[in-house]
């Protein structure tokens, strides 16, 4: 009995209690990456960076900007304007039993930006683009939503 006991004990020890890996741990590199090239990101002839200033969500700022739990997401990408002027990307991958909520959760967002916008940001707002992208929701509002959504769908792969 006693060397099943330990069995177990170092079993547990070098499996890590099953532990689940954080998205950060999981995804981090590659979510850098869109970031960055996001951030980098020019568009027309005053190369101006439009989502340079954007704030980055992490699991505090999407609970509080979109209602939606990190628990809820196998990862996310997603930076919103501190002004509210416009300018986001969101790159949500839900759960499976959680595609619905998580659904809901970013169209309301989309139409609640529209809603305190003002008339140039709802300019913007009015030509943002919606896709499914291998399990992705993907929302984007820019100067140029099919250079971004470009970006992001080689990204996804």
């Amino acid at each position: 009995m006693k060397k099943i006991v330990i069995v177990l004990i170092i079993t547990l020890m070098l499996t890590g209690c099953g532990k689940v890996k954080t998205i950060e741990e999981k995804y981090g590199k590659e979510n850098a990456k869109i970031k960055e090239e996001l951030k980098e990101l020019t568009f027309g002839s005053e190369e101006k960076k439009y989502f340079s200033d954007l704030m980055i969500l992490d699991s505090n700022t999407l609970r509080t900007e979109l209602g939606i739990r990190e628990e809820k997401v196998e990862n996310y990408i997603a930076a919103v304007s501190y002004e509210k002027n416009g300018n986001y990307y969101i790159i949500i991958k839900p759960k499976d039993d959680e595609k619905e909520y998580v659904k809901n959760a970013l169209d309301s967002y989309a139409e609640h930006l529209k809603n305190i916008a003002d008339k140039t940001a709802n300019q913007l707002l009015d030509k943002s683009v919606s896709d499914e992208i291998n399990g992705y929701y993907v929302y984007i509002s820019s100067n140029d939503n099919e250079k971004v959504l470009s970006i992001i769908k080689d990204k996804l792969k």
